[in-house]
């Protein structure tokens, strides 16, 4: 049977996101989630994730929004001590200090309890080096399968990647159009669920979309569309490699 994986980004950005996040597993197609350690709701969102076992969390590695988990990596952030953002960070980060935080955050997201499934990025900066080749390092390491960005990455045995439910492309257009992918291709799906509050408009551009998003993986129809399909909803837990 055909799968598809459905994975809310950005679990720990707020409250408010991480009960849209449990919401849209409860409810909807959700399946899978990443979690940002380093962010004031984290482990908030550590917790939910406890009572809520069916859904798979993995990490979301992030070095362009909140402060740093390790205590010097003075090139990954300003003035104020928060990252850069993510037009600066590639210029200004040292490919050191990179791997230091990343590897800091891993190891944080163990501290919460938890047993990773996987590993992807904030704004899916491993697409770009040197942060690839840093977390192709790391995954080895912790034997953790990363998002697979570009089909041409052999080093990277894990499912196509979709990102195409984003934004304006967040309707029940897009989402027929990857069921009928995944029909045919194994997939995993992104998405970004969750309910407004402070702490998201503080933190994210990405906020009203975020309503908007919860309502249609929720909705009957797409539960409906996805058992027409025969698609199978996994999460990367169920995944062996």
């Amino acid at each position: 049977m055909p799968y598809l994986i459905v994975n809310a980004d950005d679990f720990g950005l707020s409250k408010g996101v991480n009960y849209g996040i449990i919401d849209a597993h409860v409810s909807g197609i959700v399946t899978s989630t990443t979690l940002m350690v380093n962010m004031p709701a984290a482990k908030h969102a550590s917790s939910l994730a406890k009572k809520y076992p069916s859904l798979g969390v993995g990490i979301h590695l992030n070095l362009t929004a909140g402060k740093p988990i390790h205590q010097n990596v003075p090139s990954l952030v300003n003035q104020k001590g928060y990252f850069h953002s993510k037009k600066e960070v590639l210029n200004k980060a040292n490919v050191i200090e990179i791997e230091k935080e990343l590897r800091a955050q891993i190891n944080e997201f163990y501290t919460f309890g938890l047993n990773p499934t996987h590993i992807d990025t904030h704004h899916n900066l491993h697409g770009t080096e040197p942060v690839s080749s840093i977390v192709k390092v790391l995954a080895e390491e912790y034997r953790l399968p990363i998002r697979q960005l570009n089909k041409d990455d052999s080093a990277i045995n894990t499912l196509e990647f979709c990102s195409k439910f984003h934004d304006d492309n967040a309707s029940y257009e897009t989402l027929l159009d990857i069921f009928e992918r995944a029909s045919v291709t194994p997939l995993e799906m992104m998405c970004h669920p969750g309910f407004v509050d402070q702490q998201l408009l503080n933190h994210s551009s990405y906020n009203i979309q975020r309503i908007k998003e919860l309502g249609i993986l929720t909705d009957p129809f797409t539960i409906t569309a996805i058992q027409k399909a025969s698609i199978q909803l996994i999460s990367y837990k169920e995944l062996r490699w």
